[in-house]
């Protein structure tokens, strides 16, 4: 297997690297790619994913690094959390009360505006 190594923009993708990863997987759409490289400007990992073609896997890693969508850091087994704990312990700061309310007033505020498209023809037909 040959050494792959990538540098495009800040990024640095190396096999090599302890930093670095490719995971690739294959299911009914076709064959994806989740990469984490290197970025040398902040000294930190970035996360990217997209399509990923096994026989040429250096072109597939430099078009994820491109055109790739992110993802971000999932919980490991080393971290100590699974992923429900983590799902539960994110919804923790969130606060559901003014959530809660904005929807009742955009839901009020819809219910109005298209109330009266349809309510509104029908009055005017009946009281002219």
């Amino acid at each position: 297997m040959s050494i792959i190594r990538i540098e495009l923009d800040g990024l640095l993708y190396d096999d090599r690297r302890s930093e670095c990863k490719c995971i690739h997987s294959r299911n009914d759409s076709g064959t994806y790619a989740f990469i984490q490289v290197i970025d040398t400007r902040v000294e930190g990992v970035k996360r990217y994913w997209g399509a990923f073609d096994v026989e040429r896997p250096a072109y597939s890693i430099e078009r994820i690094m491109l055109y790739g969508g992110s993802w971000p850091d999932l919980p490991t087994a080393e971290s100590g959390k699974n992923e429900n704990e983590a799902v539960r312990q994110s919804g923790q700061g969130f606060n559901w009360t003014i959530a809660s309310f904005n929807w009742t007033v955009l839901s009020m505020l819809f219910a109005a505006v298209f109330g009266w498209f349809i309510a509104g023809p029908i009055l005017t037909q009946i009281f002219g």
